[in-house]
């Protein structure tokens, strides 16, 4: 399918690359993605692009500088780090919803993101319940969860398809953490479906695929 890319066009709190067919409308799903520390959006828009899909990719640059031209989500170590996570996930939601009010035909949005952006994924399926129809965490952990007691989510809030993955080599963010962070959306009441591959931090084709595969059973006939 031809695509293009383009800068975004709303002025917001953060950058950010459009990817969408080159015939796109207005009714096209609207999936933001989140790349990893060290990335960006031009270069986190190849794996969009991969993915073959007639939908409309919101590719987010993160708000912080790492050289190179890479942006990252959140300093390691950071003292704050718990309230540095509430916030850009506050930041991604208000973009989200700037760039969606131009486009009212389009249903619900999606979510993915790796590594660190894996990390405000989680984080936005805590903090902005029932925001997004589905979300992928690719390799991420939950920085602040839920407290064990906390009751379930309203059944509209926890209507989200999500996919979790974890490499059994990731020795960044190992594959036990993201285990732990669907435990917690469990708890919540979410019903996390779990892939583990065989790898390292990475997104193998398998783990592509099974992005692909949530987005279609999300918006059928993606």
């Amino acid at each position: 399918m031809p695509l293009v890319r383009r800068h975004g066009a709303v002025d917001g709190p953060l950058d950010y690359t459009v990817v969408e067919p080159a015939d796109g409308d207005d009714a096209l799903p609207l999936i933001v993605a989140l790349h990893g520390r060290g990335d960006n959006a031009a270069g986190f828009a190849r794996l969009c692009e991969e993915l073959d899909l007639r939908a409309r990719f919101i590719v987010i640059d993160a708000p912080l500088a790492t050289g190179g031209g890479g942006h990252a989500w959140y300093e390691h170590g950071s003292p704050t780090l718990e309230a540095d996570l509430h916030a850009q996930v506050a930041t991604v939601v208000k973009l989200v919803d700037l760039v969606a009010a131009r486009y009212p035909k389009a249903p619900r949005p999606a979510v993915f993101g790796f590594s660190q952006g894996a990390v405000v994924t989680l984080q936005a399926l805590v903090d902005a319940p029932g925001r997004f129809a589905a979300a992928a965490a690719l390799s991420g952990r939950l920085v602040a969860p839920p407290p064990p007691d906390a009751a379930p989510l309203p059944e509209d809030q926890r209507a989200t398809a999500i996919l979790v993955t974890g490499g059994a080599k990731d020795h960044v963010i190992p594959a036990i953490a993201s285990w732990s962070a669907a435990d917690a959306l469990a708890r919540l009441g979410y019903t996390p479906k779990r892939l583990a591959f065989a790898g390292t931090h990475s997104v193998p084709p398998e783990v592509r695929d099974a992005v692909r595969a949530l987005l279609r059973q999300t918006y059928p006939g993606l």
